[in-house]
């Protein structure tokens, strides 16, 4: 094993001891670090800057040039990523006279989406409390199939109900510190008196009435960070699939803050807040996507979410056009 002790400072945040040791296969290289999530939120730039380091200087040597990054919280809890060989977010060109998009950075949202806006290739990055996280290359069975599963239910669900809309990766503009880019949400639209609006130059501006995070990797910033925000900023569902863990959380907005509701006996998840939006948890976990629309057809041909649908009906014919 080869250990590398050195901290590096980042706004004053020590970077914990990085240890590489050589893998089970030959020519790769495994570099772990253990964070808290403050440190995590603040010096994961610095991170990167390590390990660039770490393979530069471990390119000639017997390890090969091959790297996997693991990046854990204390008390071995996962919390953001696995890379491959290439180091992403640090060497992308942006525009010229434009700072790339980092990782750990702290900015104005203005300027996020100025930094957003001047860097090809970059699919997802969110500002949270002031603060730029990126995700890395996204994974299978952890997040791509269940992400796909969830979308395809809310865009069900829209079929059904005249004046909502579903967004999938849609950065969203919640106040001057926060642009989430959750993988879904779901809204009343603004001509049938949704809570948002679309901006002049195409952003949800506002808080949808229904949010939904995919969380394997993510699942500390998705129920501490984020879930603050979008309870300050009057989201009023949020759902959060924890994929790892086979767990849909279920939070409502209740008098300024965000109520969990258990299970219920039946295992369906219920929304307060679209009528007719039934889940079958134990069938979209397992992936069984026909047992869901069963159910979804169910409660989209139920009479409070016929009611529901006249409600929306009439509010779109009395808005001004």
């Amino acid at each position: 094993m080869c250990i590398l002790s050195f901290y590096c400072y980042y706004r004053h945040i020590p970077w914990p001891r990085i240890i590489l040791r050589r893998g089970r296969r030959r020519g790769v290289l495994l570099c772990f670090a253990w964070v808290s999530e403050r440190e995590l939120a603040m010096g994961i730039k610095c991170l990167y800057k390590c390990v660039a380091y770490c393979r530069e200087a471990m390119a000639q040597s017997d390890f090969g040039r091959k790297m996997e990054v693991v990046i854990r919280a204390r008390k071995w809890e996962t919390v953001v990523m696995s890379l491959g060989a290439k180091i992403p977010y640090i060497v992308t060109p942006s525009k010229p006279g434009i700072a790339p998009l980092e990782p750990g950075d702290q900015l104005t949202r203005d300027e996020f989406e100025r930094r957003f806006d001047a860097t090809p290739g970059l699919k997802k990055a969110e500002l949270i409390e002031g603060v730029v996280y990126m995700h890395p290359a996204v994974r299978a069975k952890a997040h791509g199939g269940p992400h796909a599963d969830i979308v395809a239910c809310l865009v069900y669900y829209r079929s059904m109900t005249p004046g909502v809309e579903v967004y999938d990766n849609s950065s969203i503009r919640l106040d001057l510190d926060n642009e989430p880019q959750p993988d879904a949400a779901m809204l009343i639209a603004p001509e049938f008196g949704g809570q948002v609006k679309i901006s002049d130059d195409d952003y949800i501006e506002g808080a949808p009435e229904l949010v939904v995070e995919v969380s394997s990797s993510s699942v500390s910033i998705d129920l501490n960070a984020k879930l603050r925000v979008y309870r300050r900023n009057g989201v009023r569902e949020y759902l959060v699939w924890r994929v790892l863990d086979r767990v849909l959380d279920q939070f409502v907005l209740r008098e300024g803050r965000f109520d969990a509701i258990p299970a219920s006996a039946d295992g369906i998840l219920r929304s307060t807040l679209f009528p007719g939006m039934w889940l079958d948890t134990a069938a979209l976990i397992r992936g069984d996507i026909a047992a869901v629309f069963g159910l979804l057809q169910q409660g989209t041909q139920s009479p409070e979410h016929a009611a529901f649908a006249d409600d929306l009906r009439s509010r779109g014919s009395n808005f001004p056009k």
